[in-house]
């Protein structure tokens, strides 16, 4: 009983260590994006720049205070997410096989890259062409202005970009319970048509209400699902 009980709180000492370095460098990475708040704020408002005679307007006192706190804060946090997948899998990996330890951190290097890939895509394609084509005059008719709350659409953009790096992390985590055989190949198959409709459901939920950035989000994310269970046959994981 006693080796059991300081087992753990060893491991409760050892998240705390673990936790409380993550809480430190987020609070660094705040600092650092209070400091370069103009240059990361004008690389989020660009895209608005294509978006025909779109102005950014702040409706309160507080509004530009209330939006930079939670933009240093979220920019912070997601900028040292390196740092606390590091801490995580630093606290996790001395229970793990080395095969284990291989597999997951090959997902995370993974995931990275997709999380990346998904950046330049979301930024450079889904973005502009969403803001271009819903502030264009097949919309607003032609001699209306088009005035866009600051905050409200700053983090369109930020969300937008967050939610397509989540997206592109879908077929690393398949790929894991694939390679572990927790699922399937003939399951995934079985239930793709609830998960194409749950992924619709979610689209639909995480974007505005425009048919565009649903169909950025959903078809992506469904073609990933296909794609993540050719590369298992390739491979083959999660076979029977």
């Amino acid at each position: 009983m006693t080796a059991v009980a300081l087992s753990i709180f060893d491991h409760i000492r050892e998240l705390r260590k673990r936790i409380v370095k993550s809480v430190l460098v987020a609070l660094l990475g705040f600092v650092v994006a209070y400091v370069f708040y103009d240059g990361l704020i004008g690389w989020l408002l660009a895209p608005f720049e294509n978006a025909g005679q779109a102005q950014l307007i702040v409706t309160s006192v507080f509004e530009g205070f209330v939006s930079k706190m939670k933009f240093c804060a979220l920019a912070g946090f997601v900028g040292t997410l390196p740092f606390h997948v590091y801490q995580l899998l630093r606290f996790v990996f001395p229970g793990l096989s080395l095969r284990e330890r291989r597999v997951i951190l090959a997902a995370a290097i993974a995931g990275g890259v997709l999380a990346m890939l998904s950046l330049v895509l979301s930024y450079t394609w889904l973005i502009p062409f969403t803001l271009s084509t819903m502030t264009n005059q097949d919309f607003v008719p032609e001699g209306v202005g088009v005035l866009l709350h600051f905050q409200q659409n700053v983090f369109y953009v930020i969300n937008m970009l967050i939610y397509g790096m989540l997206a592109f992390q879908f077929p690393i985590i398949l790929e894991v319970l694939l390679f572990f055989g927790w699922v399937t190949r003939r399951q995934l198959l079985a239930s793709s048509r609830y998960v194409v409709v749950g992924i619709l459901v979610v689209a639909a939920i995480v974007t505005p209400p425009d048919v565009i950035s649903q169909c950025g989000i959903a078809i992506p994310l469904t073609l990933l699902y296909f794609l993540s269970i050719l590369v298992a046959k390739i491979f083959g994981w999660g076979g029977e």
